[in-house]
């Protein structure tokens, strides 16, 4: 992957693999990004910019990748909850989309054991590729489901 992409703000650090991850706060050039995605991916729901955790995936200084979790509570500990993946058409069933994925999962295995999501049974493709990388679903709700995904698991 190139990473070219320009960032002057002071929560930024770029991981071995060369993506950004971005805490709460954003700047008006990343929000511009994202945006700019968002009209190209289309996605169901409205991106929440103000997300605690967002994983950026740059291609020659265009994003072409969003992952972001929001920090819940579960049994008195902090957890990641899984409420966006978001990707450019081009790159998102493909081998450096799904390493992306996976490298989130990688990096918030240093801090946490699960992640958890929440997910309307409408949203059949999210289902899908949340069981595809190994969530499990714990809990059903009139028209929702519970999943979490043991980062123990993750190599």
């Amino acid at each position: 992957m190139t990473q070219t992409a320009e960032f002057t703000q002071t929560n930024i650090s770029f991981v071995d693999n060369g993506y950004v991850v971005l805490e709460k706060y954003i700047g008006q050039k990343t929000r511009k990004d994202i945006f700019d995605l968002l009209c190209i991916a289309k996605p169901p729901e409205e991106f929440n910019y103000e997300a605690d955790i967002k994983y950026l995936y740059y291609k020659q200084d265009n994003l072409v990748g969003i992952i972001a979790y929001d920090l819940s509570e579960s049994d008195g500990n902090k957890v990641p909850l899984f409420i966006h993946v978001i990707g450019h058409p081009d790159f998102t069933h493909t081998r450096q989309g799904y390493n992306f994925l996976f490298d989130t999962f990688r990096d918030l295995k240093r801090n946490y054991n699960i992640i958890v999501a929440h997910t309307p049974n409408d949203r059949v493709g999210i289902i899908r590729l949340m069981l595809k990388v190994g969530f499990v679903m714990y809990s059903e709700a009139k028209d929702s489901k519970y999943y979490y995904l043991d980062l123990g698991k993750i190599k």
